[in-house]
Formats: C-alpha cells, structure tokens, sequence
C-alpha cells in the first residue's frame, strides 16, 4: 500500500555541523503568574538585602506573606522587599535577622520590590 501525500514523512532538518539548539524559553516564575511587572523599572536584577523576616499585612496583589524589616538609627522599622522563598522556611524565620540574596522584581501596582531569594543566610 503506498502512502498519500499527506501521509509521507518528511526527514528532519539537517543542521550545520556544530550549530547548538536553541534554548527553550524561560518559563516566568509560579508566584509571577497571577500578577504583572511594572514597566519601566528594571527587572531580575542581582541583589542582597538584610533584614528581620516579618509576616506582611494582608492586601491585595501583594508578592509574599513574607517580607524583610530593616530598623533606622532611631528604631524605626521599614518594609525593605517582599521574600519570595519557601513558606514553611520563611515561617521558620520569622522575627530572626537574615541577610537575602536573589532576583528583584518590581509588581505593578506594589510599593516594595520583591526578591526571588537564591540563597538566604542566617545573621549572627
């Protein structure tokens, strides 16, 4: 039985000695789904914050339940970044001094940036 033209197979495409594939595209973050990045503000920057991990208040398109508290030199406190890191880890943390490394990303419509966190130390 000989097969149709639509039911030939074609060979794959041949590629010049050496060529690499190309990357697949970086798939966005889960905790970035629901939410928008702000235009104009620069995205997935490399940072490092430190700061006492408190829990945030409840509001509307915020990042994390979690954010980062640095204290000024007479005391008062001051939402630093919003943590996007595992919950159970950050609950851990709670009202403990850590220093945050990872990504900034800036939410359209929320005042703090948030850090996609890549490493978190403890501070002593």
């Amino acid at each position: 039985m000989r097969a149709g033209p639509r039911e030939r197979s074609r060979p794959p495409p041949q590629r010049a000695a050496g060529a690499a594939a190309r990357p697949a595209a970086a798939a966005a973050p889960a905790w970035l789904a629901p939410k928008t990045l702000a235009a104009g503000k620069p995205q997935g920057v490399a940072i490092s914050l430190a700061g006492v991990v408190q829990t945030t208040f409840i509001a509307w398109r915020r990042p994390s339940r979690f954010g980062l508290v640095a204290y000024n030199e007479h005391g008062v406190a001051h939402m630093t970044c919003y943590v996007i890191a595992n919950e159970a880890q950050m609950a851990s943390l709670k009202g403990r001094s850590i220093t945050v490394h990872g990504r900034q990303y800036w939410v359209q419509g929320v005042k703090h940036p948030a850090v996609l966190a890549e490493r978190i130390v403890l501070n002593r």
